[in-house]
């Protein structure tokens, strides 16, 4: 069973390049039934991204709200801006396709008044870290229709389809600049995309993806940002909308899968490879959240 997934470091950062430095974009197209458990699990990267949900029902999360998307919706996720999207429970099978562009693509050069006065006080705002794009706002729809273009030049790669798609992507950048001007200008932007919280919690879950499989408690996750109990819950909470201990069962659990589909080890051994102390209660997590026990889904996968 082939299955995808987003393969980050262990400060979330995804570890994938997208384009080249020739050309550095990419358009992905995804399909949520062939990711684990039908989530695109949390990651950030320098890059901006443009979303368009194609089919289906999507909940996609950032640090500061989640919003539920239905096909003809889109949005725009900001650099450096945590993420994450998973298929609501009867849309297991929703689409969606990414276009995935370095800013850099949009100015020449730093000594720019594009990057000066467009680029660089936008992806520094802090109040547009995310932005939805509603398919019955009128500027919103143009966006989404200049991603559509894009997605179809990208696949079919026809000769010059590089010049339509940076003209493309400059098109949709200057709808952005002139339509959210009250945020960014006149100093109502907090210039400074990497937050107190949002560092914290980079720490933390940098030492829960190192030491998942060892006995970890809360007293420890919070120690790695050297922050106390309470804050360290808070943190989580804010951010990511989940508690610590539930952000490592869940991610022990989704290593489990990957080791149940990728490798014939003994269910038993990755019970306690993953950080789980019992095989009965590692047993019953898995049932919880998945339906099924780790070893009927290795025999339906296979």
């Amino acid at each position: 069973m082939e299955v995808n997934k987003v393969t980050v470091d262990a400060n979330l950062l995804e570890t994938t390049s997208h384009g080249n430095r020739e050309f550095p974009m990419d358009v992905y197209r995804d399909d949520f039934s062939k990711y684990y458990t039908n989530i695109i699990n949390w990651h950030w990267h320098p890059e901006i991204e443009f979303v368009m949900i194609t089919k289906g029902k999507i909940e996609y999360s950032t640090e500061e709200e989640t919003l539920i998307l239905r096909e003809g919706d889109g949005i725009f996720i900001n650099s450096n801006t945590l993420h994450m999207a998973k298929s609501i429970d009867g849309y297991q099978d929703s689409l969606m396709f990414s276009v995935v562009v370095s800013p850099k693509l949009i100015y020449n050069d730093t000594e720019s008044i594009i990057y000066k006065k467009y680029v660089k006080p936008i992806v520094e705002c802090s109040k547009l870290s995310y932005l939805k794009l509603d398919k019955y706002n009128t500027w919103q729809k143009q966006i989404l229709s200049h991603l559509l273009y894009i997605d179809a030049l990208k696949f079919n790669e026809e000769h010059g389809f590089e010049f339509i798609i940076k003209n493309q992507i400059s098109l949709i950048w200057q709808l952005i600049a002139l339509n959210t001007s009250h945020l960014y200008l006149h100093n109502n932007c907090l210039i400074n995309s990497h937050s107190l919280s949002q560092e914290r919690l980079k720490q933390m879950l940098r030492f829960i993806h190192k030491n998942y499989f060892n006995n970890i408690t809360i007293d420890d996750i919070a120690k790695s940002a050297n922050i106390s109990r309470s804050e360290c819950f808070r943190c989580f909470k804010k951010m990511i909308n989940t508690k610590p201990f539930s952000y490592l069962t869940d991610f022990r659990l989704e290593k489990s899968l990957q080791l149940l589909l990728e490798t014939d080890i003994p269910v038993s051994d990755i019970c306690y490879s993953c950080g789980f102390n019992h095989s009965s209660y590692y047993g019953k997590l898995f049932r919880e959240k998945f339906g099924i026990s780790p070893s009927s889904y290795r025999k339906s996968s296979n």
